[in-house]
């Protein structure tokens, strides 16, 4: 909550300084699963479906285009399968972030823009349930999930909107269990509303 109130003072002093800002709220659903380079010998993945909630600002840095700072609570995950033992039976992953994306933003028109850029994911909790137990804590995750943002949205009124996204992992988030390659694939979709 504390990373919360401190981004929205953080918007505030910005909108004084930026006369044409202007800030999201956003929240929506997560359908995460897992990426790795061991899938084709064995290793399968599902996905997970789960929620984000957050805010970003909107700077102006042309007639189309401005960036997009922003921060998030999301929650993610999936279930890695193995047959051919990398991982020992089904394992359960959810995880929890903290996320800062850095958008790009184009506004194609008053309605329509796309948006792309890097963002970065910092692991506040994760557990693994495997074979009815669950096991809590960090031990063998990568601490910062990088990924590379790509979105579209629409504002269906003054206020109100939807925008969908894409988050490509770029770093392996897990390194225990013989698994090396383990990378986070979200697709985001949700509703935002706009502050003027």
């Amino acid at each position: 909550m504390k990373y919360f109130i401190l981004f929205l003072l953080f918007i505030f002093q910005i909108r004084g300084a930026h006369g044409q800002s202007t800030w999201e709220a956003r929240a929506g659903i997560n359908d995460a699963s897992f990426g790795s380079k061991n899938a084709d010998q064995g290793l399968q993945t599902t996905s997970k479906i789960s929620f984000y909630i957050g805010a970003c600002v909107n700077l102006p840095v042309g007639r189309h285009f401005s960036i997009t700072p922003g921060i998030e609570y999301a929650m993610q995950g999936g279930t890695v399968t193995d047959n051919s033992n990398f991982f020992v039976g089904n394992g359960n992953f959810s995880l929890q972030y903290i996320a800062v994306p850095i958008q790009l933003r184009y506004d194609l028109s008053s309605k329509i823009f796309f948006q792309t850029g890097p963002r970065a994911s910092i692991l506040i909790s994760a557990a693994v349930s495997e074979n009815g137990s669950t096991f809590h804590g960090t031990n063998g995750f990568s601490a910062i999930d990088y990924s590379w943002e790509m979105g579209a949205g629409l504002l269906l009124s003054k206020e109100i909107g939807i925008d969908f996204h894409y988050n490509l992992g770029i770093n392996s988030i897990y390194e225990a269990n013989n698994i090396s390659d383990l990378k986070n694939r979200v697709f985001q979709a949700g509703l935002f509303y706009l502050f003027k």
